[in-house]
């Protein structure tokens, strides 16, 4: 199967239900905005990917309209995901396992946030980390379907005193409190937000669970409140301080792609065991494959979407996300590899799998 088969998929769904595909040129957006006000699909979540999955929707349109909304982690409290009146004003995810409970609540139709019922509001979920060992199960009722690859790094400020080089290992003791100072001045590890998909994967990169961060296992580590947002560099706000940072969010808001804020501030991407989070090719900023740290980053869809096709509730899922193995699987290869790319991303060699399944007997 191609590298390219999650992008793939969506055109090879769309031939085989005879739909005609065309790709907007219009920029990405942040929530969806311009005709139809309603999108047929709806997904939140993951701030790592929402601005790839905000390009991959302005592209990707049914008969000259586009049918994917992805609304973003942060904004106004509230989204209208749907015309449905119970979909309208209810709460906005923020984060892999928010977007991802939120499905959950949406497939159940059951209540989520102080919303009562969001039943059919959401039909897919962005997620920068894979589901818990916990939950992983053949007979999961979600499948995560890998979208790319991202490298998670950590930046600190541009005039920090810390090493613009240090060793997983050496991360490891920082947020660990084995390591408190460098030339004698202090460090203080950040974490982003409770729910978030990059803090996930970071803590258990650097070893350390949520119920020692709850128990107060790792005092050092500043989690200000919880109110610290990923990948958003105006968080550092002193010379000893270190932060997990996407790489591709790192490129991406360098790029001055519509629709991408630049928050980096005075934020810098660090190496990692001697090695750059990114590289230049034809004189682009892109992830360098090099990078120790990275990540499989996911959609996530109701695996009823995978396993029933045909069904009237699931075909356009299938149809979008679904690889189905025609031949028409590499027609949109060239735009949105292009897409993946400018936004930071390398292709994930296992993309469009469908076998990662998770949450069982949540139906």
């Amino acid at each position: 199967m191609s590298r390219f088969r999650m992008v793939g998929r969506i055109a090879a769904g769309l031939a085989a239900t005879g739909l005609a595909l065309g790709l907007a040129t219009a920029p990405a957006a942040a929530d969806p905005v311009g005709p139809p006000t309603y999108r047929d699909l709806a997904g939140a979540g993951s701030d790592t990917t929402q601005d790839v999955n905000n390009a991959l929707a302005a592209a990707i349109q049914i008969g000259g309209s586009p049918v994917l909304g992805s609304y973003d982690a942060r904004g106004s409290a509230t989204v209208s995901p749907k015309a449905d009146a119970h979909c309208q004003d209810i709460y906005r995810p923020n984060g892999s396992s928010d977007g991802r409970n939120a499905l959950i609540a949406s497939i159940q139709g059951v209540g989520y946030k102080g919303d009562p019922d969001i039943s059919g509001c959401w039909d897919f979920a962005r997620s920068s980390s894979a589901p818990p060992a916990s939950e992983l199960s053949p007979d999961g009722d979600l499948t995560y379907i890998p979208l790319a690859l991202d490298g998670v790094g950590y930046a600190t400020l541009s005039t920090s005193y810390l090493p613009g080089n240090l060793t997983v290992a050496e991360l490891q003791k920082i947020y660990k409190c084995e390591t408190t100072h460098f030339f004698g001045q202090p460090i203080t590890p950040l974490l982003p937000q409770s729910g978030s998909g990059t803090r996930s994967f970071w803590l258990e990169t650097m070893g350390i669970t949520e119920a020692q961060l709850a128990a107060g296992d790792y005092p050092c580590i500043d989690q200000r409140g919880d109110t610290i947002q990923e990948h958003d560099g105006t968080a550092l706000t002193g010379n000893g301080q270190i932060v997990p940072f996407s790489v591709a969010r790192y490129i991406a808001q360098g790029n001055s792609l519509p629709g991408v804020a630049d928050r980096r501030g005075n934020a810098v991407l660090r190496n990692v065991n001697g090695v750059s989070a990114t590289v230049t090719e034809n004189g682009k900023v892109v992830a360098n494959p090099a990078f120790p740290i990275t990540r499989t980053v996911y959609t996530i869809v109701p695996t009823a979407a995978v396993t029933d096709p045909s069904h009237p509730k699931y075909q356009l899922i299938n149809d979008v996300f679904v690889d189905d193995g025609t031949s028409g699987d590499t027609a949109l290869v060239p735009h949105a590899t292009g897409i993946i790319q400018d936004y930071g991303f390398a292709l994930a060699p296992d993309a469009g799998d469908t076998s990662l399944r998770a949450y069982p007997n949540i139906i």
